[in-house]
């Protein structure tokens, strides 16, 4: 008996660990990685401005006219086309923090996208294949994100202190206090943290190892703030590491 998957284009195939995923993550983390040495090569310079604008303007406005149109198309219900998961509003934040000086605009940026919304490299949760705009929204949403709080760091040399940790920990469980109720009352599953179970043909994800609802809302708050507790003693392990050795 055929395997009914195996009629399904290559390029429609887009799971983790599958060839577009592979393809996708490569690409697009070498167009991050260009763009920062680019950066780097550049500072206090007017092309270094240039980069810069243009990267953040573009994902912007990419990202804000498909959230138009999920939103007034007709053809997404409000479960999906709000704009409310943490990596669609990590989008336009992180373009913003590019291009101001807003210091907790950059600390959301650094520690949401690294600590959360960087797995999407890893294991995208993606069902649409590139005939579907959701899949390049996905990409370059993520990519957005995780190249903006790359840049910040490489170009503009962000290092994060005590109370960065504390913002990013606290906001998160501020968005988690608002998109909650909401989620209950209507069925939806922003942030993750309804009472949503798995849609049919989707990947396992954490969320299916820790626990059911509301249980794992809770881990899911404990793990979050790990991650964002790793980034932090990432910035800080270098000092750490010197004064060990100063003192030996």
């Amino acid at each position: 008996m055929s395997d009914p998957g195996s009629s399904v284009a290559w390029w429609e195939r887009v799971g983790a660990f599958t060839v577009m995923h592979v393809l996708c993550a490569g690409v697009l983390l070498g167009l991050i990685a260009g763009a920062v040495w680019l950066g780097v090569r550049w500072r206090g310079t007017w092309r270094e401005r240039v980069l810069r604008t243009v990267w953040a303007l573009s994902m912007f406005c990419f990202l804000a006219c498909v959230s138009m149109y999920y939103l007034f198309s007709g053809r997404f219900g409000l479960d999906f086309a709000l704009p409310l998961h943490v990596c669609d509003l990590m989008g336009f934040v992180s373009c913003v923090a590019l291009l101001s000086r807003w210091r907790w605009l950059r600390t959301l940026t650094v520690f949401w996208g690294l600590a959360l919304c960087s797995q999407a490299f890893v294991t995208p949760i993606l069902q649409q294949p590139p005939t579907h705009i959701h899949f390049w929204y996905f990409w370059f949403g993520h990519t957005a994100i995780v190249g903006g709080a790359a840049y910040l760091i490489v170009v503009d040399g962000y290092r994060a202190r005590a109370g960065d940790l504390a913002w990013g920990v606290a906001s998160l469980y501020a968005y988690v206090g608002l998109v909650l109720p909401m989620n209950i009352a209507n069925g939806w599953n922003y942030g993750f943290v309804g009472n949503v179970p798995r849609a049919e043909g989707a990947e396992p994800t954490i969320l299916d190892v820790i626990g059911p609802w509301p249980e794992r809302v809770y881990m899911l708050g404990i793990l979050a703030a790990a991650g964002m507790g790793l980034v932090y003693a990432g910035f800080r392990l270098p000092g750490w590491i010197s004064r060990r050795d100063g003192r030996g």
